[in-house]
């Protein structure tokens, strides 16, 4: 739906997950969008069907916003411009930091693991040659069978995707806003390193989240194993608290009979 015009170029509202985004778009006409984004090589389905509905001149301007958003979207890529997103959308630029850190201490492909829910997402940072450099991947699976659940844009803001559900986000935002603290409660539950995905074996890496090396190359504390050492003491008692009766009775009877070897154990 049209609202305004700067410069002659028109600004309309799209709704993006039940949020208002308002944009300028790149385009002054309707024809011009079309023939930008007609023109881009990797398009979803809902563009391909706002392109057939423009050609049969079925468009309602809703989806006319629409056509201009995603040709806008398609033309910011081309310059290196972030995606139109909310205004409301969360910061999660220190979550592109930590890989960004990577990076430039030689990582050659800085990767973020998670598990949420049973299942395993990887924020992944692109490199020079990609669609869109220097943005973060959220997804889980592999090619062509991926869900991705959205994007940390190159000025930190996340673009979600439909996939996008609020454990995620929440995970996500407690990172952002404390990438040590969460990356150890993740580390204690998960027993992996949320970097390399390699299995963590000391108190120290299991209590940080991470190893060693990978805490030098993000820039994160290491060292503590406070956190690790009480999970597992807790782990202890409460498997010592759900021990079978059975076993406790074995037990009672191993040390009845070394203190009576020649007395029957009462019960047998």
């Amino acid at each position: 739906m049209t609202t305004t015009n700067t410069k002659s170029f028109p600004t309309y509202t799209v709704t993006v997950r039940g949020e208002d985004v308002t944009f300028t778009s790149a385009f002054a006409t309707l024809a011009e969008a079309y023939h930008a984004l007609a023109a881009t090589e990797r398009r979803s389905e809902f563009a391909d069907d706002l392109l057939a509905r423009a050609r049969a001149r079925q468009l309602s301007p809703k989806q006319m916003a629409w056509l201009h958003k995603l040709a806008t979207d398609a033309a910011n890529r081309a310059s290196g411009q972030p995606r139109v997103v909310a205004l409301n959308a969360a910061d999660l630029s220190n979550v592109r930091n930590l890989l960004l850190r990577a990076r430039d201490a030689g990582k050659k492909f800085p990767k973020l693991h998670l598990e949420v829910e049973g299942q395993q997402v990887m924020l992944s940072l692109a490199g020079d040659k990609a669609r869109e450099p220097g943005t973060v991947k959220i997804a889980a699976g592999r090619y062509p069978n991926q869900t991705l659940f959205g994007t940390i844009t190159v000025d930190g803001k996340l673009d979600e995707r439909f996939a996008m559900n609020a454990t995620l986000k929440n995970l996500l935002i407690a990172i952002n806003d404390n990438p040590a603290a969460a990356a150890g409660q993740h580390g204690v539950a998960i027993g992996r390193c949320c970097f390399c995905d390699i299995a963590l074996s000391t108190a120290e890496s299991r209590s940080a989240g991470y190893g060693p090396i990978c805490a030098q190359k993000h820039g994160l504390p290491w060292g503590d194993s406070t956190a690790a050492d009480e999970a597992d003491k807790a782990a202890q008692e409460a498997t010592k608290a759900e021990e079978p009766k059975r076993w406790q009775d074995y037990d009672a009877r191993a040390e009845w009979r070394k203190a009576n070897p020649f007395r029957r154990y009462i019960g047998e």
